[in-house]
């Protein structure tokens, strides 16, 4: 499961960090979910070729306490991918990643969130 959830400054909700997408438009680890004996093969493979079959994704996901997803935060340009927490300050969500070396801000606006 995540790690690093933020509560939403002056709410009730949290901000969970979500690395990656299953698939878009063509993900090899969606290709090999149904067949355990190729998913056990790639566990072989080194992490930097790994993540790189992966589809890249700069999103954070609002939850509520119940765990429903309020609000997808997405990068549409990939420039911040596999974000791994995210923490808003002064009208801005700073974005941290378990896999590459950045620290990336935001305007957290209601302009950059699909419901």
């Amino acid at each position: 499961g995540p790690d690093n959830i933020r509560r939403r400054h002056g709410t009730d909700t949290f901000l969970v960090g979500l690395g990656s997408k299953r698939a878009a438009p063509f993900s090899l680890v969606q290709l090999l979910s149904p067949f355990l004996a190729l998913r056990k093969l790639m566990s072989l493979v080194d992490l930097e070729t790994s993540t790189a079959l992966i589809p890249k994704a700069g999103l954070v996901a609002e939850v509520d306490a119940d765990g429903q997803v309020l609000h997808i935060f997405q990068d549409p340009t990939v420039a911040a991918y596999w974000v791994s927490e995210a923490e808003e300050h002064g009208g801005y969500m700073y974005l941290g990643s378990w896999r590459t070396p950045f620290l990336a801000r935001a305007r957290a606006s209601p302009a950059q969130v699909a419901t």
